[in-house]
């Protein structure tokens, strides 16, 4: 598959996207983050003994090495990733630049790069979905084929230098994941039951609030609902607010895009609905996993306080029979 990817500029010429200007930028940047899957897979191939690490129910979700390096190359790949295009983002945001005047055709280099990078790491962590779909076989697969096709092909509109803005917004509610990915690491390697662990948890869940929800529904929604969806919905086009526009692209192709961004974000807050019942199903069982865990702590307290007793008991009941029979 990547084969044909690096091949098709040559067999196909005219294929939207690849002959951009920054379609080697994507290939670079696809080859970087395949190279890392590799790397790790074959680590891990070559090290089977850190599976005597791993914790139990690691061991029975992930029973062969193959299975946990499959695993642990995307978490790896989405830690870089998340890292790179969530700290982008707030930059990309905060700086005073074309995209803050223009939301739709305000574009410069660097926002550009940000958006192929989100793209080109989409379609590499693709093909290792398709390549390893069953490994283990879980239906979580198909949600992440899914997320995974639909943010490679929103995010190759960066090279067309159209949307750059909006996907900076859309990566901002990444802030949340490379503590998400933390959490899993320790999951896998028995810090589960830890103070960090706990801290994780909460710093994890308290950035997925604010971020993605906060941030979400009341600073990107109504950002791009302001912007776009009147548009979309069939009203005037104030080309007044696109200082860049410049005569690019059509009216009609202007109304395309904003119906194609608003129906990104719906996409974009279904994930999230998705991701927050996942992370309320990992509380649930982390709240469980802590009670069970301070449970056995008192069974075992109370044992030993039993057995500490118990030799003074036995002098109090030796002492009573005593008594008893000198009563009598």
């Amino acid at each position: 598959m990547y084969s044909l990817m690096f091949t098709l500029p040559y067999w196909k010429k005219g294929i939207p996207f690849v002959e951009t200007s920054y379609w080697n930028w994507f290939i670079a940047i696809s080859a970087v983050y395949q190279s890392i899957i590799i790397g790790v897979e074959s680590y891990l191939l070559n090290h089977p003994n850190v599976m005597n690490s791993v914790s139990a129910v690691t061991r029975r979700q992930h029973p062969t090495i193959q299975q946990f390096a499959v695993a642990c190359n995307t978490q790896v790949t989405c830690a870089i990733h998340t890292l790179i295009a969530s700290v982008g983002a707030v930059w990309l945001v905060t700086q005073p630049s074309a995209l803050l005047q223009d939301h739709l055709f305000g574009v410069n280099f660097w926002s550009q790069i940000h958006g192929i990078h989100t793209s080109a790491v989409f379609f590499t962590e693709l093909v290792e979905l398709l390549y390893s779909y069953g490994i283990p076989k879980d239906a979580y697969d198909n949600v992440m084929l899914l997320h995974h096709g639909i943010g490679a092909l929103a995010f190759s509109f960066a090279s067309y230098g159209v949307g750059t803005y909006y996907a900076a917004l859309i990566l901002l509610a990444e802030l949340s994941s490379p503590i998400l990915s933390l959490r899993w690491w320790m999951l896998q390697f028995n810090y589960g039951s830890t103070t960090m662990f706990k801290v994780v948890e909460n710093a994890f869940a308290a950035t997925f609030f604010l971020v993605r929800i906060v941030l979400g529904y009341f600073y990107i929604t109504p950002t791009i609902v302001s912007d776009l969806l009147p548009i979309a919905m069939g009203g005037p086009v104030p080309l007044e607010r696109f200082p860049f526009y410049h005569g690019q692209v059509d009216v009609g192709l202007i109304r395309i895009l904003a119906g194609t961004v608003c129906f990104l974000l719906v996409v974009f807050h279904s994930f999230n609905a998705f991701f927050l019942y996942k992370i309320v199903g990992m509380a649930t069982k982390s709240a469980k996993r802590n009670a069970k865990h301070e449970s056995d702590e008192t069974t075992e307290l109370l044992k030993e306080k039993l057995m500490d007793e118990q030799p003074v008991t036995r002098r109090i009941l030796a002492s009573k029979e005593d008594q008893k029979s000198d009563d009598e």
